[in-house]
């Protein structure tokens, strides 16, 4: 009896320390993260990634300035969904390096910033739709290569599409890249 315990709790410790989860497939992991955002999105946009503007209006007459402070603190954010990975924040801090290029080329004062006119996990500005219909949402693609890369085309809605660049890291597939 002892040995059949014993034998017991040795399969069961197999089976356990060899379980692997079923891996998400790149769409899944693209909508979990467009969910998440979702759920989330209202809290970030509330991160003012720009100097001397707030509420459609310039605060104080002074030239429009990246808050890099305030671009960390929207990357840290979006890192925290767990789908994103190190290409994609790197294009993110590239986009705020050029805007404030941009900014001291040809100072703004008023309207909307440069660079900033867009919601950037959706690519545009009238997005709502397409992310409160997310169920709705249709995989035109999804097409994974052998050397851990995938590229997936979702169609919102609303008639736009995006497509999505992934990666795997940690045996995990992440969002590197996304473009209209």
């Amino acid at each position: 009896m002892k040995k059949l315990i014993a034998l017991s709790i040795v399969l069961v410790s197999l089976v356990a320390f060899t379980y692997k989860p079923a891996e998400l497939k790149p769409a899944k992991v693209v909508i979990n993260f467009l969910k998440w955002y979702k759920e989330n999105e209202e809290r970030l946009s509330k991160i003012n990634m720009v100097l001397h503007y707030s509420a459609g209006q310039n605060t104080d007459g002074k030239p429009y300035a990246v808050d890099f402070k305030a671009t960390e603190k929207w990357l840290t954010e979006i890192k925290k969904s767990t789908y994103i990975g190190p290409k994609f924040i790197e294009r993110w801090r590239k986009h705020f390096i050029k805007a404030e290029e941009e900014f001291k080329k040809t100072p703004q004062k008023e309207g909307p910033p440069e660079n900033f006119t867009y919601d950037f996990i959706m690519l545009s500005q009238d997005y709502v739709d397409a992310l409160n219909n997310l169920d709705k949402v249709e995989v035109v693609s999804e097409y994974i290569r052998t050397n851990n890369t995938s590229t997936v085309q979702l169609k919102f809605t609303d008639g736009s599409a995006i497509n999505y660049e992934l990666g795997k890291e940690n045996n995990k597939w992440i969002i590197q890249n996304m473009e209209r």
